[in-house]
């Protein structure tokens, strides 16, 4: 899923395609196949909101003075709204066959990969 362009201090260089590749395979998603991309979805939220705010604090820490990022402000706790946003998606799959949750769970492993590659571009 991700070019290797070449190596740099014994590190594989990741391309940017990565971020470019995963963009255009959701758009797909979203277009044709609703229960793959909420997959996708799903994992995204929810990581980011847990690592991504855990990294902004830090990041926030070391080079902005402790500042706070205005990405991670908004309004009502963070455990309310990863509630809400988990309710809101059992609603939609509450009505998919035993199939569509199966196709689904198994999107998986590609949205752990796909994320795995974005991280290796960032690292």
């Amino acid at each position: 899923m991700v070019q290797r362009t070449g190596s740099q201090n014994s590190r594989t260089v990741f391309s940017w395609q990565a971020g470019t590749a995963y963009a255009s395979y959701l758009e797909g998603l979203s277009e044709k196949d609703m229960q793959a991309f909420i997959c996708h979805f799903y994992n995204l939220y929810f990581a980011h909101f847990s690592g991504g705010r855990m990294i902004g604090t830090k990041i926030a820490e070391k080079i902005l003075n402790k500042k706070e990022l205005e990405f991670y402000k908004w309004e009502g706790t963070l455990s309310q709204l990863l509630q809400d946003v988990r309710t809101k998606l059992n609603q939609v799959a509450s009505s998919w066959s035993r199939e569509e949750k199966n196709h689904c769970l198994e999107e998986t492993e590609k949205a752990f990969t796909y994320s795995m590659d974005l991280r290796q571009v960032f690292t």
